[in-house]
């Protein structure tokens, strides 16, 4: 009697058997198996995913609240430079589109190439491509569009650096773009390597360099028309142009509505 085991026993052990085959959830069959573990177990086990479910999302929620939160109280800040991003991103994708269309990559509809091409490509070296790719073809960049790529280049390009690397600060409608060694007025516990006054942008110009941003990413648009699957003139120009050779004579200035009220003391 010792070495048989009752049909109970034997059904134990199977069950067992499937459930460690089954990941300790067998499904309910005609052939009898079941839920391996106590009800209580199941139940957990069950359960766990959804919970901790619930809570990632509760964490995210927390953190985005926080986002919003630190956005409300920085609301100046992110709206300047948010609205000077914005429209630098449109006069790369611009020039991106314009090189495409010269360099005759795009009679296939072949974008995926020249993305390959140019996916580690600063903005810097693309308005250089622009020019070098125009000439390439057997045409010439006009006064207009050298001067502004020109311009875009030398000017916009460094603004943008600036706001892409430092510790940003309101101050009296200025912008203050701080660095280890150029932290200015600061609490004294901080360390650093000299108290250096921090570069400044002020919020007037960087306004001013959006919307000339904006008007040369309509006069590039209008370009890439006429460099899509065409042959290029003699001298490749912009027409009609809508932007002005520099931000600080802006050829459509901005209204009111167009230029965020400045919070002169910060």
């Amino acid at each position: 009697m010792g070495m048989l085991r009752s049909k109970s026993s034997r059904a134990g052990t199977e069950d067992g058997e499937a459930a460690k085959l089954c990941g300790n959830h067998i499904p309910a069959a005609k052939n009898g198996w079941r839920l391996a573990g106590r009800p209580a177990q199941i139940s957990q086990q069950l359960e766990k995913p959804a919970k901790l479910m619930e809570k990632s999302k509760a964490k995210n929620g927390n953190l985005i609240r926080a986002a919003e939160t630190d956005i409300e109280e920085n609301s100046s800040l992110y709206r300047y430079i948010g609205f000077f991003c914005r429209w630098f991103g449109e006069v790369e994708h611009q020039i991106d589109r314009n090189i495409a269309h010269i360099s005759r990559l795009t009679r296939k509809n072949d974008f995926e190439a020249y993305e390959l091409l140019s996916g580690r490509t600063g903005v810097a070296e693309k308005c250089d491509k622009l020019t070098e790719v125009v000439k390439f073809r057997g045409s010439k960049p006009g006064t207009a569009l050298a001067e502004r790529i020109s311009y875009f280049k030398r000017c916009a390009i460094k603004m943008r650096n600036t706001l892409a690397h430092g510790r940003h600060r309101m101050k009296r409608g200025r912008i203050q773009s701080q660095k280890i060694s150029r932290m200015g007025d600061v609490s004294p516990v901080m360390v650093r390597a000299k108290n250096a006054s921090p570069d400044e942008i002020m919020v007037n110009d960087l306004l001013l360099m959006g919307i000339w941003m904006r008007d040369l990413c309509a006069d590039l648009d209008a370009l890439a028309e006429r460099t899509y699957r065409k042959p290029l003139p003699a001298i490749l120009e912009i027409k009609k142009p809508r932007s002005s050779p520099s931000h600080k004579e802006a050829a459509n200035p901005p209204t009111n509505s167009q230029m965020p009220q400045i919070e002169t003391a910060l």
